[in-house]
């Protein structure tokens, strides 16, 4: 920007002295009839180098931000030009016009000044040349530029159009957060607990399809920590799923949320979890979406499991975790979500169900019967790491226990009184 403006002020310098300098020439001239040549050709010189001057100030007005410009290396012809331009105007003020009839510069010494200003005047018109063509190859490659930064930001436009639509869809497919409850079982959940679950013949066989059933129950007593192993087992998936392409979709059911997940809501929320883990919006959602959206319609829950299953093959397996099914109300929810399940691991290969529950409702029991099966209870190992670190989080027992030197004894007794739970 400095130099854009030194650049300015010199040719403005360099116009005024012109200027001044050709309208003493023009006074003499129009002083008498008959001008000699050489001052004419002085005064058509010096009207010339200003009109190319002016016409320099101009462009470099124009292109003061275009890379490359020659202009920008004129600092000392432009000085050159206006300390000879100063030069001939001291020359003509000292000498004097006593007589507007008397031209104060012999005819040779007008010849020299004329051949000295049109050297400048040809340089600077060269220079104005070379410098339009390097600002046409500039303007050319700014305009490729930017027609690849527009190129850009139309993708870009498009890229969030086509978010906020992924967004707005999967919204009125199911309206809810689906991550609530895991994160605070995440939260309750006692660091490196379940790792006994994860490591079981049972699960190990169903996680890496090698159980003849993609079904695997676990039951368990109230209080063995059916909901933790559930959140154990989609942290370990969680943890794998980015790089194995698996998807993997939850539900904690909750007996006081038995109208927030009808079977209905429940697929939708499935449909929804697969959905998010995919960067663009599937067909079969949009499509669904665009027909009912029109007719102000829901989906029902047959739409909803097709599309449920058309997502599915985008990945190459997908876990379902289901915990706490007997807290479904027997009627409105298990009735019709039992058979469901089944149906998931008949139509599709890639699906696989793990589930927990209390091991006596009868239909629950009864609907299991050929699955693959596991107990859940409380292992010593988990007891004994909770008990430990509700010691140490309390400073009086962890003072108490210290000074007694019974840390040992107390997570002994303590895990024996739990009994599973």
């Amino acid at each position: 920007m400095a130099e854009a403006i030194g650049l300015a002020a010199s040719l403005i310098g360099i116009i005024q002295l012109a200027g001044l300098t050709a309208s003493i020439s023009y006074g003499y001239i129009s002083g008498v009839k008959r001008a000699p040549q050489d001052l004419r050709d002085l005064t058509d010189e010096l009207q010339a180098l200003s009109n190319v001057i002016v016409t320099l100030k101009i462009h470099t007005d124009e292109n003061s931000e275009i890379p490359g410009s020659v202009l920008h290396m004129l600092e000392k012809p432009l000085e050159a030009c206006a300390r000879e331009l100063e030069e001939l105007l001291e020359k003509l003020k000292m000498k004097g016009i006593i007589d507007r009839l008397k031209w104060p510069l012999r005819e040779k010494e007008t010849a020299q000044w004329v051949e000295r200003i049109e050297r400048h005047k040809t340089f600077f018109m060269f220079a104005l040349n070379t410098d339009q063509i390097l600002v046409s190859r500039e303007i050319k490659t700014y305009v490729q530029e930017e027609s690849i930064a527009q190129r850009r930001w139309r993708e870009r436009d498009e890229s969030v159009r086509l978010a906020e639509k992924r967004k707005k869809v999967l919204y009125w497919l199911y309206e809810d957060s689906f991550d609530t409850k895991h994160l605070e079982v995440s939260n309750l959940k006692q660091k490196n607990t379940g790792q006994w679950f994860l490591k079981a013949p049972e699960f190990r066989q169903w996680y890496e399809a090698e159980s003849p059933s993609s079904l695997l129950w676990g039951y368990g007593i109230p209080g063995a920590g059916k909901t933790f192993i559930s959140s154990a087992v989609i942290n370990y998936i969680e943890s794998e799923a980015t790089t194995e392409n698996y998807g993997l979709a939850y539900i904690y059911f909750d007996y006081q949320e038995q109208n927030q997940q009808k079977p209905t809501l429940v697929i939708a929320s499935l449909l929804k979890q697969l959905a998010t883990q995919i960067s663009y919006l599937p067909t079969e959602i949009e499509t669904l979406h665009r027909r009912l959206e029109r007719q102000d319609k829901r989906p029902n829950i047959m739409e909803l499991y097709d599309a449920l299953l058309a997502v599915s093959r985008l990945f190459s397996r997908v876990f379902f975790v289901f915990d706490a099914l007997d807290e479904c109300h027997p009627e409105r929810q298990r009735k019709e979500l039992l058979p469901l399940f089944h149906h998931m691991v008949k139509d599709s290969d890639q699906v696989h169900l793990f589930l927990t529950s209390r091991q006596y409702p009868e239909d629950i029991q009864d609907s299991f019967c050929d699955a693959a099966k596991i107990e859940i209870s409380a292992q010593d190992e988990d007891v004994e790491m909770y008990i430990l670190e509700k010691i140490d989080e309390n400073p009086r027992a962890r003072r108490l226990v210290k000074q007694g030197r019974c840390r040992n004894r107390i997570v002994t007794e303590l895990a024996e009184c739990a009994k599973g739970m």
